[in-house]
Order: structure tokens, then sequence, then C-alpha cells
């Protein structure tokens, strides 16, 4: 708790955010050169359903969410 009051942290910490760092700009390199899919299979839609539900990730859910209202409100 000394190190979060100064504003100081271990160098194991910082060297995690680094790597960290490193991984998501290497994955969002990777995603920025792949071209996406003009459709989905069933098979795609229900394993990526099970990772959300798996991971319980908000962001993704929020990203689902609003997909769904878009494709409500074309319906």
């Amino acid at each position: 708790m000394k190190n979060l009051s100064t504003g100081v942290l271990p160098a194991e910490v910082v060297a995690d955010i680094g790597e960290q760092m490193q991984t998501i700009k290497a994955e969002i390199t990777q995603l920025q050169q792949t071209t996406p899919p003009t459709d989905f299979t069933v098979e795609q839609i229900k394993a990526w359903l099970e990772v959300l539900k798996a991971t319980a990730n908000e962001k993704a859910v929020h990203l689902l969410y609003r997909t769904d209202r878009r494709c409500s409100e074309r319906n």
C-alpha cells in the first residue's frame, strides 16, 4: 500500500504493464491487417457467445447489445 500512496510502482508491475501493452499493440496490428468476414456462421456466433459467457467481458457484451439493437432496428 505504501507504493501506491507514493505513486511508485515495483519494477515487476511496470514490466508486466509494459508486456501487456506490447501484447495489445500486437493484437491491434493483427486485427488491422485482417479482413473481417462479410457474414458469420451459426457455429461462429455460438462459439463467440460461449466465450463471452465464460469470460464475462463487459465491453464485448456492450458491443453485442449495440449490434443486436442495430439489427433489430433494420428489421
